[in-house]
């Protein structure tokens, strides 16, 4: 084996040998840089949850930190109400609201407030009546416990909240 060394050694010179080490070292460090390219070319959401929407096309260049698609996280939805100045005084955080939709007319989802807007603002453009749009209102937003995914972002929904438990004795 010592011999093998020896006529091997005597074959190379030693700055072939370095120089193939050299070569060697920067492969290895090529192979690394394209394997890290790979993983930052990995598209990961933030959330759990559906692709709703698509910005970009496939093929299409993009830079870092753009966005790329819409993920809804459906667990959880969040309705927003508006509620007028005199019905406010009867609103609190956390409480109780029952929620339908016109998709499914006989089932009520339970939800509860979590947001009151701190200020006043014209009903927005999308209420029904050019009168409803006129008055001054408060955004209430009402969280709603979605395990069968029945509630899409974008549906009409009407609420109602509980400010008051009856006693039925």
């Amino acid at each position: 084996a010592h011999e093998n060394y020896n006529k091997v050694k005597k074959i190379f010179r030693q700055e072939e040998i370095d120089q193939a080490r050299a070569n060697l070292n920067k492969a290895i460090a090529g192979v690394d840089l394209l394997k890290k390219n790979i993983r930052d070319s990995y598209v990961i959401s933030p959330i759990n949850g559906f692709l709703v929407k698509t910005f970009v096309e496939r093929g299409e260049s993009v830079t870092p930190m753009s966005s790329l698609f819409k993920v809804s996280d459906l667990d959880i939805v969040e309705l927003v109400i508006y509620v007028s100045t005199l019905e406010l005084g009867y609103v609190k955080l956390g409480q109780r609201a029952e929620v339908t939709i016109d998709t499914y007319k006989d089932k009520i989802y339970e939800g509860k407030v979590t947001y009151i807007s701190p200020e006043a603002e014209f009903t927005p453009k999308n209420i029904q009546t050019k009168d409803e749009r006129t008055k001054l209102v408060f955004a209430v937003k009402i969280t709603i416990p979605n395990e069968d995914y029945d509630l899409k972002p974008g549906m009409p929904a009407d609420a109602s909240i509980i400010t008051k438990l009856q006693d039925w004795n």
